[in-house]
């Protein structure tokens, strides 16, 4: 497959993500009282239609994310997910039944501009197909220690920051499934022993698990406008830094492209903030009602 391609992809797995993130969001805000970080949220989230259409354009989100993986390296694929907050922006809107504003479409411009200028800058080049066993294993445990020191604090945190810490939580937890799902889809075309395509594939699944539930967590503890930027940027901060680490992925070291890619990331960080704080369906800190939405009576 070609990197166009790859790239394409990467986009239709980001609007499928960010339709699930809207279609989740409200229905895992309505979920029980002190359910956050328990199976009972999930069990309630199951019944509920509305949350099951998120979780399907999750679940097409995934098949697309493989696709891409299958194609190009994970520092082109995993910063283009960041698009998810943009694709967002049309679709809130038309839940609320609204327009965006033009000062939302600015910050969607400047999404863009900072999301393509950190790809040309940066040039990443791919590294090994397979990538080192121990150095994969180091980071993924890092990553690890590091989700669950958020999990920790944001258990005792104000509200008000522990939907932010549960958002990064997660965010760190799906940066993981992206080298996981590459290495799985390496090791199949390599037709390596399926023994280890099948351990790395259910670690894979259980890290997924972890990331869904934190994810379902972030979502009832606080706004979207709280959740969104901590989880959009965790992702591919972390799976890009494991693909540099354990799959010797390249990206221009210059001073020059340095200096250009850290502004880059800022405007984009920036961008995803102001996106999901403008956002009505990101910012408002009571749920949709159904009544007010195409969804109604399916909630």
């Amino acid at each position: 497959m070609s990197v166009g391609l790859a790239i394409v992809a990467a986009l239709a797995s980001s609007a499928c993500a960010a339709l699930s993130n809207v279609l989740q969001h409200g229905t895992a805000k309505r979920g029980p009282e002190g359910t956050g970080l328990r199976l009972g949220l999930l069990w309630h989230l199951l019944h509920r239609p509305v949350w099951l259409a998120g979780f399907a354009a999750a679940g097409a989100a995934l098949v697309l994310h493989a696709v891409a993986l299958d194609g190009a390296q994970l520092g082109v694929v995993q910063p283009i997910l960041v698009s998810a907050v943009l694709f967002a922006l049309p679709a809130s809107a038309l839940l609320e039944h609204r327009r965006p504003s033009a000062v939302e479409w600015s910050w969607a411009a400047l999404l863009v501009a900072g999301l393509g200028g950190f790809l040309v800058l940066a040039m990443p080049s791919a590294g090994r197909a397979l990538p080192s066993v121990p150095l994969l294993a180091a980071c993924l445990t890092g990553a690890a220690v590091l989700g669950a020191l958020a999990v920790l604090v944001g258990g005792v945190a104000l509200p008000r920051y522990r939907a932010s810490l549960f958002g990064l939580a997660s965010g760190i937890a799906y940066g993981m499934v992206a080298p996981l799902l590459k290495l799985v889809l390496a090791q199949v075309t390599a037709g390596s022993n399926p023994a280890t395509w099948i351990l790395a594939g259910l670690i894979m699944v259980a890290v997924g698990a972890v990331a869904v539930v934190l994810n379902q967590a972030a979502y009832q503890a606080g706004p979207l406008s709280a959740v969104l930027p901590p989880w959009t940027l965790a992702d591919p901060l972390v799976a890009t830094a494991i693909g540099a680490i354990a799959f010797g992925d390249r990206l221009q070291a210059g001073p020059w492209a340095v200096a250009g890619e850290v502004v880059a990331a800022c405007a984009v960080a920036v961008a995803v903030t102001q996106l999901a704080r403008r956002t009505p369906v990101a910012t408002a800190d009571r749920p949709l009602h159904p009544a007010s939405t195409p969804l109604e009576g399916l909630q």
